[in-house]
């Protein structure tokens, strides 16, 4: 929801992760236009706001401008997408390391039970709908114990923007118990003290992730449309 506050940059905020939310679950189709004025009255503030928040979408990769200056909504550009992964492993790897000394919290032992529970619902064939949610968690909670805001924010910023590929690499066969299977030994081997394992372990588990985007591109795929979440379509 907006703030009725007036406050400038909080509603650019928001705009922007509500629009952001809708077209990394397909809600919104390619091609679509985002018009400044529709915007402005849906939300409820003044178009600054709603133009900051397209412009962040622009630099994001999720929409574009035309020459006529209108904002369209984009296809998965695939390269892109594959770039933002390269950066993703870093940061996730960093995420490993500062997350070391953490192992003793009450937060590294709620991460460590709540994972080992999802790996138990899925291996007795429950959870699937829930696997790229869990998935997220698993990221977001393993970033925060870092300790570093501004690493937890920009792994949020690239999920953000390839969270319709991780949908597509969801849908493989056997990929919700893998991933989790992956989170265990990752925190298993925290526990441990073996933080340079860890980080393999976590550049092997984004970089299978991967592999749809290079499966993908390798075949001369550059963009693709997905259907809306919660949809059958393809």
């Amino acid at each position: 929801m907006v703030p009725k506050s007036g406050d400038k940059r909080s509603s650019s905020e928001s705009v922007f992760e509500a629009l952001a939310h809708r077209i990394t679950r397909s809600q919104t189709a390619p091609g679509e236009w985002l018009g400044e004025e529709a915007l402005s009255r849906e939300f409820g503030v003044s178009r600054t706001p709603v133009r900051e928040a397209l412009q962040r979408l622009e630099q994001a990769g999720l929409v574009e401008r035309t020459e006529h200056g209108r904002y369209v909504v984009r296809a998965l550009d695939l390269a892109r997408i594959d770039e933002l992964y390269t950066v993703r492993i870093v940061l996730e790897e960093l995420a490993v390391s500062l997350a070391a000394p953490a192992v003793d919290s009450d937060e590294f032992r709620d991460l460590l039970a709540g994972t080992r529970a999802s790996v138990e619902s899925l291996e007795h064939g429950n959870g699937r709908s829930e696997s790229l949610e869990m998935r997220e968690e698993f990221h977001e909670r393993l970033a925060a114990l870092s300790g570093n805001r501004e690493l937890v924010r920009m792994l949020a910023d690239i999920d953000l923007r390839i969270y319709a590929c991780r949908r597509l690499d969801t849908e493989l066969p056997g990929r919700p118990k893998e991933g989790q299977r992956d989170h265990l030994h990752i925190l298993d081997l925290l526990q441990s003290g073996r933080v340079e394992d860890a980080q393999q372990a976590m550049r092997e588990h984004i970089s299978n992730s991967r592999q749809t985007v290079r499966m993908l591109l390798r075949a001369g795929i550059r963009s693709i449309t997905l259907a809306a979440e919660g949809t059958n379509g393809p």
